[in-house]
This record gives structure tokens, C-alpha cells and sequence, in this order.
């Protein structure tokens, strides 16, 4: 299900655009557009539009008493037609900074706070009332079990170990590590040589001096 997002007198646009999106994803939400509006004339003029493409609309911002606020905006545009009536809902967060919801018929009205530690608060109970609304089902990403984890660790390891590195020159790890080792018997074989030598030479000088 898609919805908009509407910023009214709102300043951290994509920050609370981000933490909404985000939070409303696990219920199937999905955003579709987000736009700003800066006067009440604007703010009711991209209301219709959106509630035209869609039935669930965000509107950011605006949370502010007087004849500019949103509820101001919303009481005047917001008329019951056919015998419907508005449902409001208060949405809160433990520390008591509530959103709003405004719901006729299958479309919803969010009025959320311009602050982004007050958005990121009231998402989990926004969530679970649009699920309510919506009859969507929240879907969290599975938690693979610690056993499965072990064993998949296990066997990357294991694939690791049988992994044969080669350089730029075609030489594996192994073949390099035999050539290092062929080459370091060489080099002790003549120290072993030289130092015989050595040892002779010296025999002889003590030898003759006798």
C-alpha cells in the first residue's frame, strides 16, 4: 500500500522522511511522494492531490496553534459527505508527544510532529494503528537461530581453508611456501659448506703453529 507525505512549516524534510518511510515499511507501507507546502492555501491544494492518487497521507509540521496551524487547514477542508463521519485517533509515545489521525472511510490523515526524536517515538504506535486500519500485517525480518549461525560460520571457514590463492604471477600460496622452504635448505646447505670450510682452515692454522 503507498501513501504521501505532505511537509507543512517543516524543516528536517529528509531525516523525518527517512524514519517514516523506514518505520512503515514492516506493515507493507511503502512511500510514494513527498512534496512541501509553505501557506495554508498550498498545504490544502496538495491535500487534494494527494488524496486523489492515495488513501493514506502524512502531513508533517504545522503542530503549531492558530489559523495557519494544520487542524486549522484540515477543519476547513475536511467536510463529511454522504453520511460518512471522521473518525480522530490521538497516537502517543511514552513521553506523551502525540500525532493525530483523522480517518474516513478507507482513507487516513497523519498529522506527525516536526521533530525527528518525536517522529521516531510515536512510529511503532502509528504503525500498529494504520495495521489496525488497514488489516496489514506487520512482517519483521527472520533472526536466523544462533545454531544455524555456528554451522554457517563452520562451513565458510572450512571453504576457506581449502581456497588456493594465486598472485598476480600464478603462484599459489602452497607453491610459493614450498619454493621458500626449497630455497631456505639451499642457503643453510652452503652456510653448512662455508662453515666446514671455515672450521678446516682454522684446523690447519692451529695445527701448524704446533
Amino acid at each position: 500500500m503507498k501513501f504521501e507525505i505532505i511537509f507543512y512549516h517543516s524543516g528536517k524534510t529528509s531525516e523525518i522522511e527517512h524514519l517514516i518511510s523506514e518505520g512503515l515499511e514492516a506493515v507493507g507501507l511503502t512511500l510514494k511522494n513527498a512534496c512541501a507546502a509553505t501557506t495554508p492555501e498550498e498545504l490544502s491544494e496538495k491535500l487534494s492531490d494527494s488524496l486523489r492518487r492515495t488513501e493514506l497521507v502524512m502531513i508533517v509540521g504545522g503542530t503549531e496553534s492558530g489559523s495557519e496551524s494544520t487542524e486549522a487547514v484540515l477543519s476547513k477542508v475536511l467536510k463529511p459527505t454522504g453520511g460518512k463521519q471522521i473518525k480522530e485517533y490521538d497516537i502517543k509515545a511514552e513521553d506523551h508527544v502525540a500525532a493525530k489521525l483523522k480517518q474516513s472511510g478507507r482513507q487516513t490523515i497523519a498529522v506527525i510532529p516536526d521533530d525527528p526524536d518525536d517522529c521516531q517515538a510515536l512510529i511503532p504506535s502509528l504503525r500498529k494503528k494504520l495495521a489496525e486500519i488497514y488489516s496489514l500485517k506487520e512482517t519483521l525480518p527472520d533472526q536466523p537461530e544462533t545454531d544455524k549461525i555456528y554451522e554457517e560460520l563452520d562451513r565458510q571457514l572450512s571453504s576457506v581453508k581449502r581456497v588456493r590463492v594465486e598472485n598476480s604471477t600464478g603462484m599459489t600460496a602452497e607453491k610459493r611456501n614450498q619454493h621458500t622452504l626449497k630455497s631456505l635448505k639451499i642457503t643453510i646447505a652452503i652456510l653448512l659448506v662455508l662453515a666446514a670450510v671455515q672450521l678446516g682452515a682454522a684446523a690447519y692454522l692451529f695445527l701448524s703453529q704446533l
